[in-house]
């Protein structure tokens, strides 16, 4: 209600900032390879410049810290059990890797949320399935934008496993 008594609208939430922000969480959560091309499309009709790359780039600068399936071994009621997303985004954001000054659709902004939250300290959370940036599963997100002469244009790849071995030649 207080949405549309503010008369808020999507262009005034959706920016390049929330957009990178939900890139960030979804790279360190181990999201969908779903999330790239419906990111895409949802930034294409809000006019906000964004391509395949910026998830590349944005993956390799954003560590996994969640071990959740399908790819790993817990659901989403377990980070349910431990502050849901709030928790994920909080660490994410006392790191510095999401914009603290994207608005939301309270008209506030991500960081005013996460600051105004009452969630667990990290040192109350026992889940081996969700790190602390400090501490990762890996040192990069789940999302890889794979290029070559098969795919000029880029294909998304979601990395479940071992990080060691990402080269191939073939």
């Amino acid at each position: 209600v207080e949405v549309v008594l503010e008369d808020r609208r999507p262009s005034d939430i959706l920016s390049r900032k929330s957009f990178e922000n939900a890139i960030t969480l979804q790279v360190a959560m181990g999201g969908s390879t779903n999330g790239v091309l419906h990111l895409l499309a949802m930034a294409a009709e809000a006019g906000i410049e964004l391509d395949i790359d910026d998830f590349d780039e944005i993956s390799r600068n954003t560590p996994k810290i969640a071990n959740l399936a399908p790819g790993g071994d817990h659901a989403m009621t377990h980070l349910h059990e431990v502050g849901g997303v709030p928790v994920v985004l909080r660490r994410l954001y006392e790191a510095g890797l999401i914009h603290g000054d994207a608005m939301t659709v309270t008209g506030r902004t991500i960081g005013e949320e996460i600051e105004a939250l009452d969630l667990p300290d990290d040192d109350e959370i026992d889940a081996e399935f969700l790190r602390t940036v400090d501490d990762p599963l890996h040192e990069e997100g789940a999302i890889k934008i794979l290029k070559g002469n098969l795919a000029p244009d880029g294909a998304v790849l979601k990395v479940t496993g071992d990080q060691e071995h990402m080269h191939h030649e073939g």
